[in-house]
């Protein structure tokens, strides 16, 4: 729970060192925690026909947070109708 919590501040756009305050944890451990995620693992999966609510379930995150990565890059004009 804590490690996603991380992720997704960090996918917010806080600063390892805002989250390492936030969290009570020192930068470089906020900085390993985030580098273990496998977020382009997560992508390819997603990619390969794997579900956002399968992902966020085997991954541990929140849907919002899956989504968050799986459009990751993404502009809106790339889901137009």
């Amino acid at each position: 729970m804590r490690d996603s919590i991380i992720l997704k501040l960090k996918l917010l756009g806080w600063s390892q060192q805002e989250i390492a305050g936030l969290m009570e944890l020192e930068q470089p451990r906020i900085a390993q925690i985030i580098n273990n995620f496998n977020i382009k693992e997560i992508y390819n999966f997603y990619q390969k026909g794997k579900s956002v609510e399968e992902l966020a379930s085997y991954y541990n995150l929140d849907e919002p947070t899956t989504w968050a990565i799986v459009l990751q890059d993404k502009k809106d004009v790339d889901f137009s109708c």
